[in-house]
């Protein structure tokens, strides 16, 4: 079959199996080969590398997956892109297509089965804008028994910015340091609006994760989502009063922060993950924190 990914095949598509686009799916179809290709080449993929890719539509994107890689497994919510898919990908035999929400499945038992080598597995996706995050979220938190080892993932701009904002900035928040304890990260391109069937109302980018091997010190991993979450919940407030809704003594406190050498007047943009890190354990040691 010819590239899905032009706004007259697209339509042909549409149009042959009577589909529209579900907003509550936040379904947008690219139609531009052109940058779907450099997608793929971002991504580096090879015929050593499998790919999952979540939210396939109507399989623009996946086959240009399929081509480079060596087996793709597509995450699909929409019932009804089953017919679509099985039509616009069937020259493929190295695609699987599971139709399920990618936030209830268990992720970590589909990838050991059906991905039982030692191949690189990276993660390609156009995500819906509603939730971008809470995807992100469950691959960088499952990422130790997944072994993905990079996501190559189109999003909204100002979300993108935000997952790769660097301190000191309006843009740093906990999802920043969230995304940068797990991976590092960057905005590989800038994807217009117009690329897409229907058209957003806001840019996109495409995000590069690279996942880490844990190099920080963390006594509680629980306990410093917390935290961060917490000091970002009021950012105009100095981090003397955040730490203090939590600790409830404003002279243990001042303690903390003068222990760990950080200027009460601070604000929550202005700490590093390795202060923030720090401060995690300060309070686990000091037991601060249950």
């Amino acid at each position: 079959m010819s590239n899905i990914a032009s706004i007259k095949k697209t339509k042909e598509i549409m149009e042959y199996f009577n589909l529209n686009t579900k907003k509550a799916f936040g379904q947008n179809f690219i139609i531009d080969s052109n940058i779907i290709n450099n997608i793929v080449k971002k991504a580096g993929l090879d015929k050593d590398t499998n790919v999952i890719e979540i939210g396939p539509g109507i399989g623009a994107l996946s086959q240009f997956l399929a081509r480079e890689c060596h087996q793709l497994l597509c995450i699909e919510i929409d019932q009804r892109l089953e017919e679509v898919l099985k039509y616009s990908l069937s020259e493929f035999t190295n695609i699987k297509v599971i139709f399920d929400d990618f936030l209830k499945i268990d992720i970590s038992k589909i990838v050991k089965e059906y991905f039982n080598d030692n191949r690189r597995l990276v993660v390609v996706a156009n995500l819906p804008y509603y939730i971008t995050t809470p995807i992100l979220i469950k691959l960088f938190e499952t990422s130790h028994e997944t072994k993905i080892s990079s996501i190559y993932a189109m999003m909204q701009k100002e979300v993108g910015l935000r997952l790769n904002a660097h301190i000191n900035t309006k843009e740093y928040n906990s999802l920043s340091i969230l995304t940068n304890y797990y991976t590092d990260t960057k905005i590989v391109m800038k994807i217009p609006k117009a690329i897409f069937i229907p058209q957003p109302q806001v840019d996109s980018v495409v995000v590069e994760f690279i996942f880490k091997n844990n190099e920080y010190q963390l006594l509680d991993k629980e306990l410093f989502f917390n935290l961060i979450r917490l000091m970002f919940s009021q950012r105009r407030k100095t981090i003397l009063n955040n730490l203090n809704n939590i600790i409830n003594d404003k002279e243990a406190t001042i303690k903390i922060l003068t222990d760990l050498k950080l200027n009460v007047q601070l604000r929550p943009e202005n700490l590093s993950i390795d202060n923030y890190i720090a401060l995690s354990n300060y309070l686990k040691e000091h037991k601060y924190y249950d």
